[in-house]
């Protein structure tokens, strides 16, 4: 997911680098950035762990509230890890900011010291337009446009790239504490945890010969259903903001250049391995060593808006896993259409 390495040594010793006392946020008013785990859902959070690379897929038309048929709805409530799935739930509260006139596209943002170590790809900014960091998170998933905006929100006024590590994680913590849980909540998305603001994972045993294997800290989480509800929501409510996920690749000043969408089914994609598919409009990928490769996929047919989402596939087999259950959507949705029509209903 993202573009960053699952790697989080050089945290400590970095942050002795960093210029102290921000003026943004006095120190006594920030909590340490675990503090979140015991807060997120206002209680007490039950310590859950998801299956690792759960396998599973949920198609339907959004407005419809169930799967277009049994086969398209598999394992959609079991709980899994989101990875970068959950910046929807970022994006969806930087969009309620904008609509409320609390932020406005050309607004510019800092790029925290903190934000910028969480991706890899060598950033040269130090500050994004919201819309520009929007277009990072929504299609590049570029972990620190997330976290910036994440920062901007929770502190509610324009902040400084001299924060500390410890200032910038009690930002993010609070943003997650007081703007993405009560979305989620008042989405009925009971199955569903933020962490952060990316889906960046936590580990608490770092395994050197097989990767990241044990995850007991509570991660971010959910289930298709409850990434259903959040979908639908964008889409009802942000529906002239649907750019934002749908940009083929982002142009940045870094040592790559262009960091392309890791929507691989979005036509125009450049992407090494893409294989477009004709009417989609979006959505949101995302992957983390513990969850395999997740898709959100928008369609637009007969004037309507089909959702496909795909979690669990493995990197090599994840766009014909993709393509599979969008095509088996759009054939199903074609059927019932047909079904209608001969029955003299309205499709």
């Amino acid at each position: 997911m993202g573009d960053r390495r699952e790697d989080d040594g050089g945290f400590a010793s970095s942050r002795r680098s960093f210029i102290k006392g921000a003026g943004v946020l006095g120190v006594s008013a920030l909590t340490s950035g675990f503090s979140l785990f015991s807060e997120a859902a206002h209680g007490t959070q039950e310590l859950i762990v998801p299956t690792r690379n759960l396998v599973g897929h949920h198609a339907y038309v959004h407005g419809e509230h169930e799967a277009l048929s049994p086969d398209l709805s598999v394992n959609a409530d079991e709980i899994f890890y989101t990875a970068s799935l959950i910046k929807q739930v970022t994006l969806a509260k930087v969009f309620e900011e904008i609509e409320r006139g609390r932020l406005d596209w050309n607004d510019k943002i800092a790029v925290s010291s903190y934000a910028m170590i969480q991706s890899s790809h060598r950033a040269e900014f130090v500050e994004l337009t919201v819309r520009q960091a929007c277009e990072m998170a929504g299609s590049a998933s570029l972990n620190d446009a997330t976290i910036a905006l994440a920062e901007r929100i929770a502190a509610q006024e324009d902040i400084t790239r001299r924060l500390t590590h410890r200032q910038s994680k009690a930002l993010e913590n609070k943003f997650v504490r007081e703007h993405m849980m009560p979305l989620v909540q008042s989405l009925d998305m009971k199955s569903t945890l933020c962490t952060n603001a990316t889906g960046l994972p936590l580990y608490s045993v770092r395994d050197k010969k097989n990767g990241y294997e044990t995850m007991e800290l509570p991660n971010s989480y959910s289930t298709l259903n409850d990434m259903a509800k959040m979908t639908s929501h964008i889409l009802s409510e942000y529906s002239d903001y649907m750019d934002i996920f749908a940009q083929p690749f982002v142009g940045v000043n870094t040592y790559r250049e262009r960091m392309h969408n890791g929507n691989l089914l979005l036509p125009g994609s450049e992407r090494k391995g893409a294989d477009p598919y004709d009417g989609v409009v979006g959505m949101k990928s995302g992957s983390i060593h513990a969850s395999g490769h997740h898709l959100i996929c928008v369609k637009e047919i007969d004037g309507k808006t089909l959702v496909s989402t795909t979690i669990g596939s493995n990197k090599d087999d994840r766009v014909e896993d993709q393509r599979r259950i969008l095509d088996l959507a759009v054939d199903t949705h074609k059927a019932k259409a047909a079904l209608q029509h001969e029955g003299g209903l309205t499709p």
